[in-house]
């Protein structure tokens, strides 16, 4: 019996440490070193708030760091003028997300003053690639009066600062609303991605989708055309330094004319009044693949700007869960061999 009760307390130690990660919990973050040569990997603080199916209803995120262990979905869709949904960011916030975690955002973060530029928001992943963050710009499409259209937060971001370590990031803009008859049957225009703000970029992906204009009104206006709304840029009015990793910018499509006058609108740009700054990177037009300059970059085009990753430190804290797992399988048949030689002994 004294033999077999340590292997019995091997055994329960290796079920309890295969259960903790395979519900996804977080113990460190990834990160950049200060010269921005290499991705580390540091200790969660002591203080933070957990975000999981049981605890996701956040419209606004304060000054402190929360960690998703597992997928679901913050925020919520524009319900009118005033209350234009998505979620606020208040001071400097850090989301963590764990291994193999999707977080979906609805509609987008922002600030209580768009275009402010204000709110720090930092995504860090565990595992350089193996995180996913979703986030879908809304638009109160039942605000009809000229005038209130912009109220509602479009963007898919707009903050002073938004930076992500080490995890795949999709953004797109809000659709412009549709165009009403006989007041206003032009359709409006669609929204940025990311929209005055600094992006920052390590080790991660981000593709980033302007919205798609609205459609004209289904009927004729009393007066003047129905054009479809324009499709938005990719990222408006934005600075953006990719240190390492891959951004995609993808212009939204012009909305539709679907009755009378006027004409279709027109796609949205990759980038509008804006600058990527990076080094050693491959720029490719996303429709043809053909390879272009930087400063190339022609109204209306699709890109991919590509630069090599960071490489990634490795602590023994950051130890794989499989490695922790056969270290312990190796003290078990180790244990097992010991037993089966004391008993060939005896």
């Amino acid at each position: 019996m004294k033999r077999i009760l340590p292997l019995v307390l091997i055994l329960i130690l290796l079920l309890s440490v295969t259960n903790v990660y395979a519900y996804g919990g977080v113990t460190h973050y990834m990160t950049c070193n200060k010269t921005y040569t290499k991705m580390i990997s540091e200790s969660l603080p002591d203080d933070y708030i957990i975000i999981n199916k049981s605890n996701c209803d956040y419209t606004q995120l304060n000054n402190n760091w929360y960690i998703v262990e597992e997928s679901c979905t913050i925020g919520q869709a524009p319900i009118g003028p005033f209350q234009p949904g998505g979620v606020r960011i208040n001071g400097e916030v850090h989301i963590v997300i764990g291994d193999g975690v999707t977080l979906s955002v609805q509609g987008g973060f922002g600030t209580e003053h768009p275009g402010s530029r204000q709110g720090e928001l930092h995504v860090h992943g565990v595992q350089y690639g193996n995180c996913n963050l979703e986030i879908q710009g809304m638009f109160a499409d039942k605000a009809v009066i000229d005038g209130f259209h912009n109220c509602a937060f479009g963007p898919g971001i707009d903050l002073k600062e938004f930076s992500v370590y080490g995890c795949n990031v999709t953004i797109t803009g809000a659709t412009g609303a549709k165009g009403v008859a006989p007041l206003d049957a032009c359709g409006k225009d669609g929204y940025a991605a990311i929209e005055n703000t600094n992006v920052n970029i390590f080790n991660s992906t981000i593709r980033a989708y302007g919205g798609q204009g609205g459609d004209s009104g289904s009927k004729r206006a009393l007066q003047g055309p129905n054009n479809g709304g324009n499709g938005a840029c990719a990222i408006q009015s934005c600075e953006v330094d990719l240190v390492s990793g891959t951004l995609e910018l993808y212009g939204g499509k012009g909305g539709k004319k679907l009755v009378g006058s006027g004409g279709n609108g027109y796609p949205g740009d990759s980038k509008k009044s804006s600058s990527v700054h990076t080094k050693n990177a491959s720029v490719r037009n996303a429709d043809t693949g053909e390879n272009i300059n930087l400063g190339d970059i022609q109204d209306y085009q699709s890109v991919i700007i590509t630069t090599n990753n960071l490489a990634v430190a490795t602590i023994i804290s950051d130890a794989s869960p499989i490695i922790v797992v056969l270290v312990l399988l190796i003290i078990v048949v180790a244990f097992i061999i010991v037993i089966k030689r004391k008993k060939s002994r005896a």
